[in-house]
């Protein structure tokens, strides 16, 4: 079965309606998006939580506003996506400098009074990314297919 592609939201909490719009845009084109606040465990210890989500996401999406660039757990969060491999997608708010983790990974921009152009360049990428996935995973079910009729045939003739 194809799943959706899951993506991560790195962002501070501050920036509630830019989230929000990024959330919802992406729901709509049929992404499975995570926020930490809307997984709530009580009792779960807050790091290992997000550690288990960020594995188990395809995409990080990190969104660095002037909050977020200073926030210490997205610093975490994104030093732990690069860690394991993580593909990280960074879009940033005009005026804010990239540092730390990001420096040197292309970003897209985004001034918060306009987000659609910074929408619409993350929908495109992420549609790519998708079908990209979907590619794969069509393949390794047909590769999967393919041996399994290659092992019935080898022992329903095999002398």
């Amino acid at each position: 079965m194809i799943e959706l592609l899951s993506v991560f939201i790195s962002h501070s909490s501050s920036d509630y309606e830019v989230i929000t719009k990024v959330k919802e845009t992406l729901e709509v084109q049929g992404f499975h998006v995570y926020l930490a606040e809307e997984d709530v465990r009580a009792g779960t210890y807050l790091p290992a939580k997000i550690e288990e989500a960020i594995r188990r996401c395809d995409v990080v999406l990190a969104i660095l506003t002037s909050k977020a660039s200073k926030s210490a757990w997205v610093q975490q969060e994104l030093g732990y996506a690069k860690a394991i491999g993580k593909l990280i997608i960074p879009l940033v708010e005009e005026g804010v400098n990239v540092t730390g983790f990001l420096t040197g990974v292309e970003y897209i921009r985004f001034d918060p009074r306009n987000l659609e152009p910074a929408l619409q360049k993350i929908k495109e990428y992420l549609t790519r990314l998708k079908e990209s996935k979907e590619f794969k995973e069509m393949l390794g079910v047909l590769i999967l297919i393919a041996l399994g009729a290659f092992a019935a045939y080898y022992l329903t003739h095999k002398k």
